[in-house]
């Protein structure tokens, strides 16, 4: 098994919602063993390191190529967020150059988009 080196984050104020304690505020961590892996975040809420998630390794799935690609996901959350906004940066500026010269579908296109992104960054 690997050896994990885990910080603990300073204390932060009580929790508001369930979202908020599983906020990542400290980097998540992976622990490999020869049948699955295990993800351990740090949670708010019991101010402990627990495990979140535990891949297992079947046919065709390699359990420590997963497990490290979805802790690279939650630990890039900010940089998603970032491009997030930059993508809603893109389309009002396409809506307000563009003029005439947009078609309509491109507009609903658009709008959808747009709206299934300010709905991933409310949660």
């Amino acid at each position: 098994m690997s050896k994990v080196t885990k910080l603990t984050p300073k204390a932060k104020a009580p929790l508001k919602t369930q979202s908020e304690a599983m906020a990542v505020p400290a980097p998540w961590a992976c622990r490999h063993e020869a049948t699955k892996s295990y993800i351990d975040a740090y949670v708010d809420a019991s101010g402990e390191w627990e495990t979140v998630a535990e891949v297992l390794a079947q046919k065709g799935v390699d359990a420590k190529a997963t497990a490290e690609y979805i802790t690279r996901l939650a630990n890039d959350g900010d940089q998603i967020r970032q491009a997030m906004r930059a993508a809603l940066s893109a389309i009002d500026e396409l809506r307000t150059c563009a003029g005439k010269n947009v078609t309509f579908d491109a507009e609903q296109e658009a709008d959808v988009a747009e709206s299934k992104i300010k709905a991933l960054l409310a949660k």
